[in-house]
This record gives structure tokens, C-alpha cells and sequence, in this order.
């Protein structure tokens, strides 16, 4: 997604086909730490620089519960790619297979 998807009180993600355009396009609440959807397949969004969040330019990878370390994608809720690339000139790159994280500067 690029900003994030819409979910149900319970924390079930909707399907995006029915769900409203801004909310994949513009939303600003899915960044939110306590934001985690449940059940369902890994959210990879970005739209927001992860700076704005924790003052560096890096992936942010937010774990399943009672998972430490993920080692894949399975692992993760939810994993927010944006590193704001243009700001910084550092791009950040995932490994699917295994969540490795790789960092490329100018």
C-alpha cells in the first residue's frame, strides 16, 4: 500500500477494493506504533518518512505478537518501508526471504 489499508474495529484488514482511495493513498493513522492489523497477510507501506517517527531514516518492521526477531514476512503485521530517500539520499532496501534490512547512500 502506499499509505496504509482501513481496518475493522476488531483490527481486520479490509479488503482494498472496498475501501476508499484516500485512505490508501493519503491515510496517516496506519504509521501509528499502536496500529497493528490482525490475522491476514503482512502490510508493506511506506507515504510517510520513518524520521517523522523516530528521528532516523530506516525500515521499520512491527512484529506479530509473541514474535522477537521476525525472520520473514509472515512474522511481521506490518512493515513501513518509507526512509524518505529523498530527504536523506539513503534508500532502504527489505529481503522478503528473511526481513534482512540493507541501507544504500549517495
Amino acid at each position: 500500500m502506499h499509505a496504509g489499508v482501513k481496518l475493522t474495529a476488531s483490527g481486520e484488514i479490509v479488503h482494498p477494493a472496498r475501501t476508499e482511495a484516500e485512505i490508501l493513498v493519503y491515510d496517516r493513522d496506519f504509521k501509528g506504533q499502536n496500529v497493528i492489523p490482525e490475522g491476514g497477510k503482512c502490510v508493506l507501506f511506506g507515504h510517510t518518512p520513518t524520521r517523522y517517527l523516530t528521528g532516523r531514516d530506516e525500515i521499520l518492521l512491527y512484529p506479530r505478537e509473541g514474535v522477537e526477531a521476525p525472520r520473514s514476512i509472515k512474522d511481521c503485521a506490518k512493515i513501513h518501508l518509507d526512509c524518505g530517500s529523498y530527504l536523506s539520499g539513503r534508500l532502504g532496501c527489505l529481503r522478503l526471504e528473511d526481513c534482512a534490512l540493507f541501507y544504500v547512500s549517495e
